[in-house]
């Protein structure tokens, strides 16, 4: 018996995702967004904001999920 993997189970059957792959998933979609713009100021309020995501995402995901800052 393994709680963590019955844990993760039941977190899929009920449609719910580990936070740290809700965060991949926004930092990807902030990601397409700063390739698509054109402004700096937003440009710049962007990569703080991925940053800030990926710095939470690292925390939480395992050592072989982690992601590059901007």
């Amino acid at each position: 018996y393994n709680p963590e993997k019955q844990l993760y189970r039941t977190l899929a059957n009920n449609h719910v995702l580990p936070r740290w792959i809700e965060l991949s998933k926004e930092i990807d979609d902030l990601k397409e967004k700063l390739k698509e713009n054109t402004n700096t100021a937003e440009a710049a309020d962007l990569i703080r904001t991925i940053n800030k995501k990926v710095l939470e995402h690292n925390l939480l995901c395992p050592p072989s999920a982690q992601k590059m800052r901007v």
